[in-house]
């Protein structure tokens, strides 16, 4: 017995797996009818992302620390998403809390799921247009095993930043354009079948491009004819032209991904490039999708209610969908008229109350998060400084210069006088954080005399507060020689 419908089904949409073209085969014979096989137009990005991962890799010569098949880059955005996501391996609550400190949204960097369309390239431009952001908050970061460690490795190594810009200007120029043309509303502008001639202009473009990889930093429109907007920051941090080598390997990496994009993309619509398109099959598919992402929503959600009942029908799950997503309409339709408007008013109140009560709850999350972030910072670099203080004890004076060369002249004739004992009598400016503030404070000083107690020299140092002065409300403290120095070498504390 056959579905009454099938006289009215003309088209079928699939990605393009082997599988699913021997299925439509199958279908054809079954119904005794011939069906247009069309492909969804949003599955070759996925393909171009792997492709492009996999170009840049053959171009590396570092070897990545942390785990994974992929470039630098693709490794990296794994690790990012599970220092944000993975409670446990990461730290979500901390991550989100840095982000809004920082005046970023917490939806800066959205979950990544393997190669999923647009999503990699997006992904990219966000680590590299917020490097230096985001590296702050890896640095102050601890505890979090391996990860964190081989992180901060790949994420400053040149090789990955040139990955992760070369990669998003793919999505500025392809991918990001690409989702805008075919993920649309389900009135789209273009037919299914338009949309192989728009990916036949822009296979044109993409081999001019590739002819001259360098000029697509000077390119004012994408590879779809779109005209970029010149004030969007992430394409003018991406547009900074390179130098030297490493104008040389981004030019190279661009040629490599340009070259596997082509490559893709021609294989991938080697049959619709190819195909006689008649009057019929324009009649046919007019009504046809430029994807099939919703069918796989859809099927998503079938799969997830088949986990909690694996002997229920498609009919029973589908009905069981529908009560789901229904429930509270078909309740509010069985109330009279003015039991439905005081139910849905007061539902509103009480929402509105507690989504103000949430937010609250969530800035004081975030506050002590914060706090908390701050002060391992501020232990880390406690740390580093006990670690500095032991060093400087098995330092002469003469190896100054050349143990810490990062230092100008000035600081290290500082430096000096401050080991040596040559800055008795000296103003000083000192900085300690506060916890309670989670601000740096200063404080004005003047080095008073230096003591000898065992093995350490200890400086008295008479410390006030700005506003205040010397005669009135200096108080004196003893500080280690060497735990000034160190200071002074962090920058924390400066001779005047």
């Amino acid at each position: 017995m056959q579905f009454s419908g099938i006289g009215n089904i003309s088209n079928t949409m699939t990605d393009r797996a082997a599988v699913n073209h021997a299925t439509v085969v199958e279908i054809c014979e079954e119904w005794g009818k011939s069906l247009n096989e069309l492909n969804c137009h949003l599955h070759p990005l996925e393909t171009i992302s792997t492709s492009c991962k996999t170009a840049l890799k053959n171009l590396q010569g570092e070897k990545s620390q942390l785990h994974g098949h992929y470039c630098l880059a693709g490794n990296i955005v794994l690790a990012v998403n599970k220092l944000r996501y993975k409670d446990g391996k990461g730290n979500p609550k901390g991550f989100s809390a840095f982000l809004a400190k920082k005046q970023l949204p917490t939806g800066l960097l959205p979950r990544y799921r393997g190669n999923r369309l647009h999503i990699l390239f997006h992904i990219c431009g966000k680590l590299y247009e917020h490097h230096s952001v985001l590296l702050e908050f890896f640095e102050c970061e601890t505890s979090r095993g391996g990860l964190l460690e081989a992180l901060k490795s790949d994420f400053v190594n040149e090789t990955a930043i040139l990955q992760m810009q070369v990669l998003r200007l793919m999505g500025k120029y392809l991918t990001g354009p690409w989702m805008k043309q075919f993920y649309g509303p389900i009135e789209s502008k273009i037919s299914h079948l338009d949309g192989i001639a728009v990916v036949k202009n822009v296979v044109h473009e993409l081999k001019d491009c590739f002819d001259n990889p360098c000029s697509i930093l000077s390119r004012s429109s994408d590879f779809f004819g779109n005209i970029l907007d010149q004030g969007d920051a992430t394409l003018k941090k991406l547009l900074c032209k390179q130098t030297g080598n490493r104008e040389l390997l981004f030019a190279k990496m661009l040629k490599s991904c340009l070259s596997a994009i082509i490559t893709v993309i021609e294989r991938q619509y080697k049959r619709y490039f190819g195909m006689h398109i008649s009057e019929v099959i324009k009649r046919q598919t007019m009504s046809a999708r430029l994807h099939n992402m919703d069918a796989e929503a859809v099927i998503w959600m079938f799969s997830a209610e088949k986990q909690k009942a694996r002997n229920a029908s498609v009919s029973f799950l589908s009905a069981r969908i529908r009560a789901k997503s229904n429930q509270v309409i078909t309740y509010l339709r069985s109330m009279e008229s003015c039991e439905r408007m005081r139910v849905v008013s007061w539902a509103i109140r009480k929402a509105r109350q507690k989504q103000g009560m949430d937010r609250e709850k969530q800035r004081r999350i975030c506050k002590q998060l914060s706090q908390k972030a701050a002060i391992k910072l501020q232990k880390k670099k406690d740390r580093d400084s006990k670690a500095l203080e032991k060093e400087l004890m098995h330092i002469d004076v003469a190896d100054f210069a050349e143990k810490f060369s990062h230092l100008d002249e000035d600081t290290l004739v500082d430096l000096t006088d401050l080991h040596c004992g040559n800055a008795v009598g000296r103003n000083i400016s000192h900085s300690w954080y506060d916890q309670e503030t989670e601000k740096v404070v200063r404080w004005l000083g003047r080095l008073e005399n230096l003591k000898k107690k065992g093995v350490h020299r200890f400086y008295t140092v008479a410390y006030w507060q700005l506003g205040e002065n010397y005669e009135e409300h200096a108080e004196d403290y003893e500080i280690r020689k060497n735990a000034l120095c160190a200071d002074l070498i962090n920058n924390d504390l400066q001779l005047c």
